[in-house]
């Protein structure tokens, strides 16, 4: 695709967004049973990873991620047992309003503020994704967050400075809401973030291609050159397309394996799943394969440690 109808694509879905965000601030007309906000309590108390409060029985929430538009994140004051404690409040904008609580020192909260005060402003006008995930403790709760279908890995330690990420990400949130809403054509600062690698735009050739995934990958230059030698040419570009993509697929592969994928025919069948059978740029769809292998292969020390 041309960059200027690829410019005019992200034109339309950005117009799009903007619809959907005017029609979750309008209240619902008619007969339905969504009077206020729906909150619902992010912590394993009760047995399940988030539940609801109806007459102060807990009511367990089945499905595993809630995704919408984030609106607000703050701080409260609240008592428990006779002494004064904060939770976090965020809300989400979906069918409905949501407005998850989640203690201010949980792994949940510490999780979702990380991750909100990585993103771009530009960021924070798309829908964002968030799920609750166990941890070996049955009191641990971690947060994931996707933005569409891109994971925000914000890994945390003990000596990260809550108080200043929390400060970013707040402020991040509130100047996003703040901001005024474009009905007519958005700017170009709107939509340049979302473009595709500039690279994509013009042929490659097939060292140029070689070199740039090898990159991504962290791929020893000498794994090429042994691959060259056995295929007894000097440089990629001396090679057909189809050799070129199968050298790729094997270091991708290996990476996979090298990333805590157990054997090579997942790896090849996540590859396929993600990669091969997926329209778009090859090295957009690479990085969101690696930031799922990631993803899938994320345990309790990703989250802690850094």
């Amino acid at each position: 695709m041309e960059l200027s109808g690829l410019v005019a694509l992200l034109n339309r879905q950005e117009k799009l967004l903007t619809e959907i965000r005017d029609s979750l601030n309008k209240p619902k007309l008619g007969l339905h049973n969504d009077a206020g906000a729906c909150k619902i309590y992010c912590n394993r108390q009760h047995g399940s990873l988030w539940y609801t409060l109806t007459d102060k029985i807990a009511n367990p929430v089945n499905e595993s991620a809630l995704t919408g538009y984030l609106k607000e994140l703050k701080f409260e004051e609240t008592e428990r047992r006779g002494k004064p404690t904060y939770k976090l409040l965020t809300t989400i904008a979906a069918q409905r309003v949501y407005i998850l609580e989640s203690g201010d020192d949980s792994h949940f909260t510490k999780c979702l503020l990380s991750a909100i005060a990585s993103l771009a402003p530009s960021q924070l006008s798309l829908p964002i994704t968030i799920s609750p995930q166990p941890g070996d403790d049955d009191k641990v709760l971690f947060c994931r967050v996707w933005i569409g279908s891109e994971y925000v890995k914000a890994p945390y330690s003990e000596d990260t400075d809550f108080q200043a990420i929390g400060d970013k990400a707040i402020a991040l949130v509130r100047n996003a809401s703040r901001a005024p809403v474009q009905h007519q054509q958005p700017t170009r600062q709107a939509v340049l973030p979302v473009i595709q690698a500039p690279q994509q735009a013009k042929v490659l050739s097939h060292n140029e291609r070689v070199k740039i995934i090898r990159k991504m990958l962290d791929c020893p230059v000498e794994i090429a050159l042994e691959w060259l030698k056995s295929q007894k040419a000097n440089d990629f570009n001396q090679l057909p397309k189809e050799a070129i993509d199968g050298f790729i697929r094997d270091i991708c592969i290996s990476w996979a394996c090298q990333n805590g994928i157990k054997n090579q025919s997942d790896a090849m069948k996540i590859f396929e799943k993600h990669v091969i059978n997926v329209d778009g740029p090859e090295f957009n769809l690479i990085k969101s394969w690696m930031n799922y292998i990631q993803t899938i292969k994320l345990d309790v020390s990703d989250l802690i440690e850094a």
